[in-house]
């Protein structure tokens, strides 16, 4: 019975690797297309939600000066629907070290539309494979998020001096404990004049 039961585990995960390969192309565009849609938002500050990165960035960097900031996607924030990220400040290697402080930073209000990217996939999905079931949808739908979380870098980027700056705060990106890139540095007298 176990054998049974393990060569279906092994169809239902070829089958996703299928689905995969066969919306990447689409969840590609689909992907840009809302982190534009959601870079505009962020430039108008719709919901303050850049003027409220400023102060956190601020407020992280005031209490150490020679502090790094990480700024890191959750995957749980998909699950649990609040979309935040995790704002740390460290002295030393990020993760390795205790964070100094750490803020919970929700995206929620520039993400109220993903709903129609999780529709478009679906559509796709019925279009190539038979009777998609909710499982598979919702592994699809994670895999698109954490893509999507991805592309977030380009946003915070906005916020964030250019990274050619010699001087200021270390700003960095990517998953919580995961690999991390530089960018940008913000400096506390220019956070004023920054987003």
């Amino acid at each position: 019975m176990w054998r049974i039961k393990e060569g279906m585990e092994q169809c239902v995960l070829e089958r996703l690797e299928m689905m995969k390969d066969f919306l990447s192309e689409k969840a590609n565009y689909i992907k840009q297309e809302r982190i534009n849609e959601i870079r505009k938002q962020f430039l108008s500050d719709t919901g303050n939600i850049s003027s409220n990165l400023k102060d956190t960035l601020k407020r992280l960097v005031l209490e150490e000066e020679t502090c790094v900031i990480v700024i890191s996607y959750l995957q749980s924030s998909y699950i649990t629907g609040n979309h935040e990220f995790y704002i740390a400040s460290y002295i030393g290697e990020p993760f390795v070290v205790e964070e100094l402080d750490y803020t919970y930073f929700s995206m929620s209000s520039l993400l109220k539309k993903i709903e129609e990217d999780f529709e478009q996939m679906d559509k796709e999905l019925k279009k190539e494979f038979f009777r998609p079931i909710t499982a598979e949808k919702e592994e699809i739908h994670r895999w698109y998020m954490a893509q999507l979380y991805k592309g977030f870098d380009n946003v915070f980027k906005l916020g964030i001096e250019n990274i050619e700056e010699q001087q200021g705060n270390d700003v960095y990106f990517g998953g919580f404990m995961d690999e991390l890139k530089l960018i940008g540095r913000v400096q506390v007298e220019n956070l004023v004049n920054i987003l």
